[in-house]
């Protein structure tokens, strides 16, 4: 018989915005889960995603759990732009409440960005928000 002690930490280790990042050309790179903050009033968080393989990108903001998506707490619109800055696909309010959920069709080894900012109704226009994308 063999007695060993095992410890399993089950917190996640959000990744933040670390440095300015309104621009496509100062986009992080995504690592999960993203925590972002819409600060000050018209400020937009770009980062940059490279699928491995082709097949459906999905891009979706969320709030914390208390319910701020439902109650116009959180209100984005998410933007996935190619390596050229065209923008593919935009979606405001698909996700649960005020929160957006985008998918798009990618091509492996593609560098692509993803923009969330406060949608045009938010109010209040600063917020922090969760940031999630499933690629291939």
């Amino acid at each position: 018989t063999f007695t060993y002690g095992l410890a399993i930490d089950l917190t996640e280790t959000p990744c933040q915005e670390t440095v300015a990042n309104d621009t496509q050309a100062q986009a992080e790179p995504y690592c999960a889960p993203w925590f972002g903050t819409i600060f000050p009033a018209g400020d937009a968080d770009f980062v940059k995603v490279q699928p491995t393989s082709s097949g459906t990108m999905t891009v979706a903001t969320s709030d914390f759990g208390d319910g701020a998506c439902a109650s116009n707490g959180v209100n984005t619109i998410v933007r996935i732009f190619d390596v050229n800055g065209t923008e593919l696909t935009v979606d405001d309010d698909s996700g649960p409440g005020d929160c957006s959920l985008a998918t798009r069709s990618v091509i492996g080894n593609a560098v692509y960005f993803v923009k969330v900012q406060a949608a045009p109704a938010a109010s209040p226009v600063t917020f922090e928000y969760r940031l999630d994308i499933t690629v291939p």
